[in-house]
């Protein structure tokens, strides 16, 4: 009787190719996520590239402005009654009117732009749990901290706003929470523009992490004023302060 062995070669072919599928499939969606990235990133440059080039543009419109109050004044202070005298003293005007006009437009254009970046992330996000600090977060924290009152950094990234709005309400008895539960209208810009006027940070400081000018912040803080249902004349630093 002849017995017969054989030898069972496994085939790998089938392994090989999911392994090769799913490394397709890994590749592809890294590709995907880093389209997007990039998508995101460039339209954030774009959006505020496009604030910067408004704000440009109304301060050079506003100084043209101060110019053509100037001339009228000198014009009118030189007691001239001349046609030539009120021919410029209307031409004046007219160029002051278009600019009025034009920059009316544009702080149009500008306050869209700002509710829409201000309306773009929740409010929760810079909220967060109300969780105690670690004791390595915390010292994470503090440091973070500090380097923003020395002017060391400028733009945080998501996690460093996350880092220090947990501090904030570590330190100040759950402060972005309370003032959120009772202003609930709020956006996350406005509570970052109050956390970091919790910890002393001035206009400039404030201006200089949010990437704008001041005079943009300064539009931003009138619209937070707004939603604290409060006058345009309240002290906000005094407001955040006694929270």
């Amino acid at each position: 009787m002849n017995i017969r062995c054989y030898t069972v070669i496994p085939d790998h072919t089938h392994v090989h190719a999911q392994v090769c599928c799913l490394a397709g499939i890994s590749v592809f969606l890294s590709l995907v996520i880093l389209g997007l990235v990039i998508y995101f990133v460039y339209k954030t440059r774009k959006h505020w590239k496009r604030m910067r080039d408004i704000e440009q543009t109304i301060s050079s419109n506003e100084e043209k402005m101060a110019g053509y109050r100037f001339e009228i004044n000198r014009y009118r202070l030189s007691q001239l009654e001349s046609d030539e005298f009120r021919q410029k003293v209307t031409e004046l005007n007219g160029r002051l009117l278009t600019l009025s006009a034009h920059n009316q437009a544009l702080q149009e254009q500008l306050n869209q732009l700002g509710a829409k970046e201000e309306s773009e992330e929740s409010p929760l996000l810079v909220i967060r749990s109300s969780n105690p600090l670690s004791e390595d977060s915390r010292e994470e924290s503090f440091r973070l901290m500090l380097s923003l009152k020395k002017g060391a950094k400028r733009e945080l990234t998501p996690e460093e706003w996350s880092q220090l709005s947990d501090l904030v309400n570590f330190l100040y008895d759950d402060f972005l929470t309370r003032l959120h539960e009772v202003h609930p209208a709020l956006t996350a810009h406005d509570l970052r523009i109050c956390c970091l006027l919790k910890i002393s940070l001035s206009h400039e400081d404030i201006a200089r992490i949010f990437s704008t000018t001041t005079d943009s912040l300064t539009r931003a803080k009138g619209r937070l004023k707004k939603r604290l249902n409060s006058s345009e004349y309240l002290n906000l630093d005094g407001f955040v302060s006694n929270f």
